[in-house]
């Protein structure tokens, strides 16, 4: 990586070159989501309620159901069918149009929970996710740096 940029922002702590000085600016959690029409229709009430549901699943974020599924200690669970998508961005319309249940960064969800486009499912389940990490260039501009303050104030206690 040159020294080209002003702002990076990664979600991983590794491969960041020496010269950075990484910092944490906003946390993340993993949420199963679904439209609440499909809840009303055929509610979770337990982990073993998955059973009868459609999990959606994308090609860019493909561990998303394993990792939840190991971190509710329940790997046993097998849904009643599944979709797969290219992208997640895919796989979240699918669970809006209420056609089964995604995992969802809250980062990217909490819109659409907000107006009421998706809901949680199982929401004490909520799985940690790696945080948002932002380093500046020793030479970054003031504008750069005034982003910088302005990611972090927006994001501060958010997720």
């Amino acid at each position: 990586m040159g020294r080209d940029f002003d702002v990076v922002i990664r979600r991983t702590r590794a491969g960041w070159p020496s010269y950075l000085k990484p910092r944490r600016f906003m946390a993340d959690q993993a949420y199963l989501v679904t439209a609440p029409s499909l809840l009303e229709a055929n509610p979770i009430e337990k982990v073993e309620d998955l059973t009868s549901h459609v999990f959606l699943h994308s090609e860019t974020r493909a561990n998303d159901w394993h990792e939840w599924l190991s971190f509710a200690w329940v790997e046993w669970i097998h849904p009643a069918d599944e979709m797969r998508f290219d992208h997640l961005g895919f796989a979240l319309r699918a669970a809006a149009d209420g056609l089964g249940i995604a995992v969802g960064p809250a980062s990217l969800v909490a819109h659409d929970i907000a107006s009421n486009r998706l809901c949680h499912v199982l929401p004490r389940l909520s799985r940690p996710l790696d945080p948002y990490l932002i380093a500046l260039n020793d030479e970054s501009s003031r504008a750069a740096q005034a982003f910088e303050e302005w990611l972090s104030s927006e994001t501060a206690e958010k997720f």
